[in-house]
């Protein structure tokens, strides 16, 4: 029902950005404008039918959702472990299979393209930001892979409970199942709160403002946004920022916000302010 992966891409000549989102069985976002572009180094179309997993990945998600329904039933700490085995093997066959995809898409070109490089492949990262020519292109989970994703942890840590300590939250009528989810529950959202507080770090003289596109020099300045997908924009003042989300660039709500210690320029010290977007007038 949601998008598992999301690529986004981030040029001066679009500046509000362009996104791929993989869904089990399509793709959607800016498909036709991303096959424009490609067109002119080589790449090939992105299409539905490129992708013969497509037509499996439903029947995958079902398998796993009955295999840990019948574990749940069985309520035995192997049946949870044979199941995370199963989540693992998923994750790391989509994982690969994704790269597979990526490097024969990135590096297979037509040899009578428009636009030739010498040398430079055109794969798009697994995971994390890479550079391609003038685009900088983020890899990362989109709502279903963190779900998913968080289904594994929770898993992890509830089965990792009731190995390590099985007697100790044992009582008459075994484990407490409230106990144990209620435990691994608060280390997962204490993990997440960890993560999404992560400060970013701002190469000044080497970036871009993501609103006027001027270099970012002052450390005295220098403002950034970090959204929930965990991309950051990197202004080179707090006027370039509030200016970024008036003209409704963010793309989700509920970033985090990062201004420079003005009284210690030069330091990393940032201090966060919590805010959604503004909606465009």
């Amino acid at each position: 029902m949601v998008p598992i992966w999301r690529i986004d891409l981030m040029a001066p000549q679009y500046p509000e950005g362009l996104y791929l989102q993989i869904f089990h069985d399509r793709f959607s976002g800016d498909v036709e404008k991303i096959n424009g572009l490609n067109h002119y180094i080589g790449m090939a179309t992105i299409h539905n039918a490129m992708f013969p997993e497509f037509a499996i990945m439903r029947y995958a998600f079902y398998l796993l959702m009955g295999w840990g329904v019948i574990a749940a039933a069985i309520g035995r700490n192997g049946a949870l472990f044979t199941w995370l085995m199963a989540l693992y093997a998923f994750v790391l066959w989509a994982m690969w299979d994704m790269y597979a995809w990526g490097y024969k898409y990135g590096h297979d070109l037509d040899p009578h393209a428009a636009i030739k490089v010498e040398g430079m492949a055109y794969q798009p990262p697994l995971l994390g930001h890479k550079k391609l020519l003038n685009f900088d292109a983020w890899s990362l989970p989109d709502t279903g892979g963190w779900v998913l994703f968080g289904v594994i942890s929770l898993a992890c840590i509830i089965w990792f409970v009731e190995w390590r300590w099985p007697k100790r939250h044992a009582g008459p009528s075994g484990p407490s199942p409230m106990s144990i989810s209620s435990l691994a529950a608060v280390c997962v959202l204490f993990l997440a709160s960890c993560v999404s507080s992560e400060k970013p770090v701002i190469a000044f003289g080497k970036v871009e403002c993501a609103y006027c596109r001027m270099n970012v020099m002052d450390p005295q300045f220098a403002a950034a946004i970090v959204t929930l997908k965990g991309r950051t924009y990197t202004f080179d003042s707090p006027e370039c920022m509030a200016q970024h989300v008036a003209e409704g660039r963010c793309e989700d709500e509920g970033g985090r916000w990062w201004v420079c210690d003005h009284a210690h320029p030069g330091s990393s010290s940032m201090r966060p302010r919590r805010a959604t977007c503004i909606a465009r007038t």
